[in-house]
């Protein structure tokens, strides 16, 4: 995830050289707040995905219940 934030950033013209003293972070301050920024999306997205997967299953779940129901009522 990293290389490809790094690969992105250099192509957008970003300093991505890391802190000597502390390599989990970048040494220029707006690379380490895009990088932080990315994390955010990313992590977002895993849940925004999570949360749409979650509402298809229970919308399959809604209707599989009211064919029941439909089935079950005589007409």
């Amino acid at each position: 995830m990293r290389s490809a934030f790094e690969a992105w950033a250099q192509r957008d013209g970003h300093i991505v050289r890391r802190r000597e003293d502390k390599p989990d972070e970048y040494l220029v301050f707006e690379t380490q707040r895009r990088w932080v920024i990315w994390q955010a999306a990313l992590a977002h997205g895993k849940s925004a995905a999570a949360t749409a997967k979650f509402a298809a299953q229970k919308a399959k779940s809604l209707e599989q219940a009211t064919d029941a129901a439909e089935k079950a009522v005589p007409m």
